[in-house]
């Protein structure tokens, strides 16, 4: 696994800066990712410091509207700058999304989507004070009065889009989903830099998933690539340790004939 990033400024400015990051921080002991941050702009830039705040792969994070749900999600909890936030809102908007990006099948119920909505809803109503939040409401209204059941080829009825949501927005809102998980598995695996049976297995599973979804499969190509080019990297390297292994077993086994 690999160590977490060490930062240790060189100039007495950003000194001073990485000691106020760590004083709003709630969890001061535990692992900051610094190579989110670019400190040169912390004095002009508070996103920059924002990032040092949220788990690793942040970098090229511009803004909130840009930010992950994962990333707010880390800053809401790890900086005491939103200490006024009620935080069982937030863990309880943590609990929905690991189970939706942790579902092996990538499928939910609408009772499922309702109650997640509803806590993201509960979330939201802690910044009634900011526009964009008050915008960001009325979206998930709408996203989740719309009907996300599928049309299935020659039935009788055509379920779904009857809702305020057309069918590309729909499709977009779905596949920034899949890049987001995509994304945190790939970082997942580089930190662990091996591949356990679980991993396997959810790449199978993605694999399946994206090709019985076409349209998916054309707009995230870039971001499988990526995943599957680490995945047989990692494979490439666990079998280098086997043979390695192997190789030193049978050179112990030869040594120890040759003194009998």
């Amino acid at each position: 696994m690999k160590k977490p990033c060490r930062f240790q400024p060189a100039c007495s400015l950003c000194k001073e800066w990485k000691k106020e990051i760590l004083k709003h921080h709630t969890h001061r002991t535990g692992e900051v990712h610094w190579g989110n941050c670019r400190p040169w702009l912390w004095p002009s830039n508070s996103w920059e410091m924002a990032k040092a705040y949220m788990p690793r792969g942040k970098a090229d994070s511009c803004g909130p509207d840009k930010c992950d749900a994962s990333g707010l999600l880390n800053l809401f909890t790890f900086c005491d700058h939103f200490s006024n936030i009620d935080q069982k809102k937030v863990r309880e908007v943590i609990k929905c999304r690991n189970e939706l990006m942790h579902s092996s099948d990538m499928k939910v119920s609408s009772s499922w989507l309702k109650e997640f909505g509803d806590h993201v809803q509960n979330l939201l109503s802690e910044f009634q004070h900011v526009p964009e939040a008050q915008a960001a409401s009325t979206r998930i209204e709408k996203l989740l009065s719309s009907d996300w059941a599928v049309h299935v080829p020659g039935e009788d009825q055509l379920d779904g889009l009857e809702g305020e949501m057309s069918q590309s927005q729909m499709s977009e809102i779905e596949a920034e989903l899949i890049k987001e998980r995509l994304c945190e598995i790939r970082l997942r695996m580089e930190e662990q830099e091996t591949m356990s049976k679980e991993d396997l297995n959810r790449m199978q599973a993605i694999r399946d998933f994206m090709h019985s979804n076409h349209d998916l499969q054309r707009s995230l190509q870039a971001e499988m690539q990526k995943l599957e080019d680490l995945v047989q990297k990692l494979y490439s390297q666990q079998q280098s340790v086997k043979e390695t292994e192997v190789m030193n077993c049978e050179k112990k086994k030869m040594k120890a004939s040759a003194y009998v």
